[in-house]
């Protein structure tokens, strides 16, 4: 009895400890770029709109049948107590949060955040985890965009050399999809989520250790401030963007959806045109402009696996700054245009300006990081040139004297 009393002692400390230390010193005692303006709410925006779409997620949970999924959710929207507000905000939350996401993404290239390597590698991964979770909630809808948006998807499988086609069944769960594949799907959509807080916790821990960059473009110790009262107060405007986003969604609930969301999956018609959401769209543009289906989701990854070449800028002599603005201009306009040649139907001249889109967005980024590598290298030899010329004259100096 006193050995489990000690026991629990001990770990209540240790938890007390832990917790009382990841909250002070993360969100309370850190200090910060007193230059930092609201462009750096995004990220605590996005843990807002992420904790709200668990939430919103794991009520849904409670009266959702795979093997009814299309009945269901028409269950929730008419039956359950303001199911049909619970199940509008999960849907545009989703959007909201790829929104804030690639926004932050934009911010994060324009402030070289690259340069924090371990919080870009873990940011990256948290885009792809997200991106992940949101396919996997698409398919549970069991309307007819998300039937053959799941049977597009996961054929891509198939594409993976040796047992590519056994993969595929064994994802399906028999010859064609069925409620077993849905089942398997809600699994991955209930862990995910998770995961991301998990993996916000490192990138969190990571962004602490190295620090904000700031509109200095620097992360040392400039002029910091805590973020104790003075982000606190500024982070109030959270608040009012997320009542502001609950009104439009209120007002314009169904504004970005598709006919076929609201038509029951149906194995024998096929849509004539296929539309998923806006925010895979722009890898939809990619996939189906390509011929081969093996090079097609070979790009489809290239297009978040060459952000991951940045951090190879390593140089903390200059941020070159004058160089970051068309990165994240260029970036966001090919972001969009893109996604708007995901929405066009596949004919001409859309398949021609996708190819071209596609190859510009990777030769830009490549380009990009050589020229960036070439400017910074340059600094780094005249400093070093002028550090040495100045340990030459320094003992001159003292003769002199």
């Amino acid at each position: 009895m006193l050995i489990k009393l000690f026991v629990n002692l001990v770990k209540y400390k240790i938890y007390n400890n832990l917790a009382k230390n990841f909250i002070y010193n993360g969100v309370y005692s850190i200090h910060c770029s007193s230059s930092l303006n609201y462009w750096f709410n995004l990220g605590s925006i996005l843990g807002i709109a992420l904790v709200f779409q668990i939430i919103s997620g794991l009520l849904l949970l409670l009266n959702y049948n795979s093997l009814e999924r299309y009945e269901r959710i028409i269950f929730i929207t008419i039956e359950v107590n303001y199911g049909w507000l619970i199940k509008l905000f999960h849907r545009n939350n989703a959007r909201f949060i790829f929104l804030c996401l690639y926004l932050h993404l934009f911010k994060a290239l324009s402030f070289n955040r690259w340069r924090l390597t371990y919080v870009w590698y873990s940011g990256l991964i948290i885009i792809i985890i997200i991106i992940g979770a949101a396919f996997s909630g698409y398919v549970l809808v069991g309307s007819q965009i998300s039937l053959w948006a799941a049977i597009v998807i996961t054929r891509l499988i198939s594409v993976f050399p040796l047992n590519g086609n056994n993969l595929m069944y064994f994802v399906w769960g028999g010859y064609r999809i069925s409620w077993i594949t849905l089942q398997t799907l809600l699994l991955v959509h209930f862990i995910l989520p998770f995961l991301v807080l998990l993996t916000i916790i490192f990138h969190l821990n990571f962004l602490h250790k190295t620090g904000r960059t700031s509109l200095l473009y620097s992360h040392r110790i400039v002029e910091k401030i805590t973020f104790f009262p003075f982000f606190w107060i500024k982070d109030i405007i959270n608040i009012l963007v997320f009542i502001i986003f609950l009104v439009i969604i209120l007002l314009y609930p169904y504004s970005l959806g598709e006919v076929e969301l609201f038509e029951e999956a149906n194995f024998l018609s096929s849509p004539a045109h296929i539309v998923p959401e806006w925010y895979f769209t722009c890898q939809y543009a990619i996939l189906r402009r390509v011929p081969s289906k093996g090079i097609g989701v070979l790009i489809m990854f290239a297009r978040i696996a060459i952000l991951f070449l940045y951090p190879t800028i390593r140089n903390y002599i200059t941020p070159a700054s004058n160089e970051n603005t068309p990165i994240w201009v260029v970036m966001f306009v090919l972001q969009t245009y893109l996604s708007y040649l995901g929405f066009s139907p596949i004919r001409q001249p859309f398949v021609v300006l996708s190819l071209i889109s596609m190859y510009f967005y990777f030769l830009y980024h490549l380009f990009n990081i050589i020229i960036i590598l070439i400017v910074e290298h340059r600094f780094s030899v005249c400093v070093n040139s002028l550090s040495i010329k100045r340990r030459i004259e320094a003992p001159k100096m003292k003769g002199t004297e």
